[in-house]
């Protein structure tokens, strides 16, 4: 019998950075946003994700080919572990159930079994492919003719990269499939756990708020050269020239709107900044 286990982790970072007005002029704004990055574990593969995958494993005894496996008694036998770990129990979901099913048939269908089907695609595409937000993802594999759904659980649990994504305590809701089939010319059930910590646990970064400020920012920066431009254009003209005068009243306005717009997007940051902070908290706890 084989086993499997994967975890992928999806961290947000994202930081805003603001220098303020000096001197009744436009200052600078300099916003940035690191890129979202996926990565967990001790072994990176050669697509960049980080992966904990450890070595298949085949039991020689056990089960026969009358084994049945289901999905109710692998969830009780899962949740029985956690909670004697002291842990809450695992919340079944629709979309990682409907991400482990797919997974099975496909790896009936092409005869893999893999994190990684031939074509790349690891457990990440399946939760997106079902619809499921989420802040990480794992995955437990097992191929074989178990006795029964405590004899597969077991299973994992004595695979130390199996049982952390069991006892893991931040993953909250969980997938499952078992599926009877042909696999290398034999009959035989491959099962999935599909783990996950949804998006909805760590506070929430309001992204039109951070298109909002990309926005401005560029609005800044194109009154920030206009400021200067009048500016230059003043030192051409003597003070007493009526257009002076004229030009001097615009630079103003355009400056007081500035100022106004540039306190507001402070603002606007310190609270996007505030968010992000809460998110990578919730995040750096996994």
């Amino acid at each position: 019998m084989k086993f499997a286990v994967l975890v992928f982790l999806v961290l947000g970072m994202a930081a805003l950075v603001f220098a303020g007005i000096e001197n009744g002029l436009p200052g600078n704004f300099l916003l940035e946003v690191q890129s979202i990055k996926d990565g967990f574990s001790s072994r990176q593969s050669e697509s960049g994700d980080q992966t904990l995958a450890p070595d298949s494993l085949r039991r020689l005894q056990g089960g026969t080919s009358q084994s049945v496996l289901t999905l109710e008694g692998i969830l009780q036998w899962t949740n029985s572990y956690r909670r004697a770990a002291g842990l809450e129990d695992f919340m079944q979901n629709d979309k990682l159930n409907e991400a482990a099913e797919r997974k099975v048939q496909d790896m009936f269908e092409k005869q893999y079994f893999a994190h990684e089907t031939p074509t790349g695609k690891n457990v990440i595409w399946f939760a997106n492919n079902a619809g499921y937000a989420y802040i990480a993802v794992g995955e437990n594999l097992a191929l074989g003719n178990y006795e029964d759904d405590k004899d597969i659980v077991r299973a994992w649990m004595d695979s130390p990269g199996h049982r952390a994504n069991i006892l893991h305590s931040r993953f909250t809701e969980i997938g499952i499939a078992a599926r009877e089939g042909t696999f290398e010319g034999e009959k035989t059930w491959l099962a999935v756990q599909v783990f996950g910590l949804p998006k909805s646990s760590c506070p929430r970064i309001d992204e039109s708020l951070g298109m909002q400020i990309k926005l401005m920012d560029m609005i800044l920066q194109e009154r920030r050269l206009r400021l200067e431009q009048m500016r230059q254009e003043l030192q051409s003209y003597l003070v007493n020239d009526a257009y002076y005068q004229e030009l001097v009243r615009a630079y103003q306005s355009l400056g007081e709107e500035y100022n106004t717009d540039a306190e507001r997007q402070k603002s606007d940051t310190d609270q996007y900044n505030t968010q992000v902070q809460e998110f990578n908290v919730c995040v750096q706890g996994f």
